[in-house]
């Protein structure tokens, strides 16, 4: 892996940390004990899809870490789910986002994340690598899905 690489990957993981902490200092830890657990368990890496193992270990990390916070008061159902950081965005992207949002809330979470990717500028050729799915699938999801989307969307919008 080259130093290129290598910093993308770091900046789409501080991207993930954000959009699930919705703040720029947890997410900066939230990457850090990432890489740190990443690092302790490097022999459980099969050598393929290294960003999908990193995002699945940083989503387990932030539940772990929101289940010692607030014992009582967690669900799997609200993390699975995170929102796309939209601090600093105008007032019209934001009501896009949320409508964006609702139209994705009965999609399985495979299909929110993929258009939560896209919205995040994420190639379909990354997005394929970091879920371990072929870029093909992706495609053919985009492909279904947005028809579908657009018409949720413009029903938001009028």
């Amino acid at each position: 892996m080259d130093k290129d690489e290598l910093d993308s990957i770091m900046n789409r993981l501080l991207i993930y940390a954000k959009s699930l902490t919705k703040n720029l200092s947890d997410a900066q830890d939230l990457t850090q004990k990432t890489l740190l657990k990443a690092m302790e368990r490097e022999e459980q890496f099969d050598g393929k899809h290294i960003k999908a193992w990193l995002r699945k270990i940083m989503l387990n990390t932030f539940k772990d870490d929101l289940r010692k916070k607030k014992p009582n008061n967690f669900t799997d159902s609200n993390i699975e789910d995170p929102a796309i950081d939209d601090q600093g965005a105008s007032v019209e992207t934001e009501s896009v986002m949320t409508d964006l949002e609702n139209c994705l809330e009965n999609y399985p979470e495979r299909e929110k994340e993929i258009f939560r990717l896209i919205g995040q500028e994420y190639t379909p050729d990354e997005i394929a690598e970091d879920m371990g799915l072929s870029a093909g699938n992706v495609r053919q999801i985009m492909f279904r899905k947005r028809p579908e989307l657009a018409e949720c969307l413009a029903g938001r919008a009028a």
